[in-house]
């Protein structure tokens, strides 16, 4: 084998190399990315749990303090009424009202409340698996990179062992004399 011969072996075998780096890098890019989206979707999938709990643990504790506003009633109503108080009308009343209203109250401030911290652990369920989204994304842009960049430094390989330009000098143009400069001095 002639020493040309040699060097356009070495240039094929190193664009098979690049070729076969590129792909290996693209699956790794790939499979970086499919891993982080399925991370990211796990844990969204756990913060929307999170959210469902805190929305059930909200309405159990709205429901155990009315059951105590309505046995607080209850309580004052006995006591009234061992008083000789009646308790159907006049301030008596009034006072069972006024403990209702503020138990039906407090109700619904639990409950907005767990709505709203549940609505929060939602967002970030949502930005979650937007970032897992964009990760992938971004781990295939690698990928796509990778590939074209290896294809690229493959394809000059492949080019300079079959075929690409010799570098021989150009019989017209003396050294140090630029093509231009042959060009006008031969009236052109």
């Amino acid at each position: 084998m002639s020493e040309g011969n040699g060097a356009a072996g070495a240039s094929a075998f190193t664009g098979a190399v690049n070729l076969a780096e590129g792909f290996s890098q693209y699956s790794a890019y790939s499979a970086v990315g499919k891993a982080a989206q399925n991370q990211a979707e796990a844990n969204a999938r756990l913060i929307d749990k999170q959210a469902a709990e805190e929305i059930r643990l909200g309405n159990k504790q709205a429901a155990e303090y009315k059951k105590k506003g309505k046995l607080t009633q209850a309580s004052q109503k006995t006591a009234m009424a061992a008083q000789g108080i009646e308790v159907s009308s006049g301030s008596a009343l009034d006072i069972l009202l006024e403990t209702a209203e503020i138990t039906e109250t407090d109700v619904q401030t639990i409950k907005n409340n767990a709505w709203r911290s549940a609505y929060g652990m939602k967002s970030q369920a949502i930005e979650t698996r937007a970032q897992g989204l964009f990760d992938r994304a971004s781990a295939q842009a690698q990928a796509n990179s990778s590939l074209i960049t290896s294809g690229l430094k493959a394809a000059g390989n492949f080019n300079s062992a079959f075929g690409g330009p010799k570098s021989k000098p150009d019989s017209k143009l003396s050294a140090g004399t630029s093509a231009g400069a042959s060009y006008r001095r031969s009236g052109k």
